[in-house]
């Protein structure tokens, strides 16, 4: 009991060191500040990797349904996740040519709709970056012409 009574102070309270956590205080007030969620920026060089990763996964896996070279396969899914579409290239040959209705057809489509969002986050993503990365350089251009006053 007596060694209770010491870290407690007798009235159920802990007390910690001198009673002085003013530093405590400020280091985690520091933290807080520097995570906000609404400001996290991913590098411009991940978002490109993504989106042409993206677009020679699709580039391959229709070179093996379509029986395409990877050119037309790339041009067909840059195209289409631009939402450009042109129509010259269009898949369907080897869907419809069999029996019934194949399930690459929904797959296909499931491969676009799902690009065309990830190409609409990238880019949004890359739009933040480059808007932070302005505002930051216009912040040091701000900060040098005001010291040489």
């Amino acid at each position: 009991m007596a060694g209770r009574d010491d870290d407690n102070g007798g009235d159920g309270t802990v007390n910690e060191g001198d009673g002085n956590n003013e530093d405590d205080d400020d280091q985690s007030e520091q933290s807080d500040e520097s995570y906000d969620p609404q400001h996290v920026t991913v590098p411009l060089t991940l978002c490109l990797a993504i989106m042409v990763g993206y677009i020679w996964g699709g580039a391959i896996l229709f070179s093996i349904w379509e029986d395409w070279n990877m050119l037309d396969g790339s041009y067909f899914c840059f195209v289409s996740l631009s939402t450009i579409g042109f129509g010259d290239i269009v898949p369907g040959d080897e869907i419809y040519s069999g029996q019934g209705l194949d399930l690459s057809f929904i797959f296909c489509s499931m491969y676009l709709m799902l690009g065309m969002a990830l190409i609409a986050m990238c880019f949004n993503l890359m739009q933040e970056e480059v808007i932070a990365k302005i505002r930051s350089l216009m912040r040091i251009v701000k900060y040098i012409f005001r010291c040489e006053r």
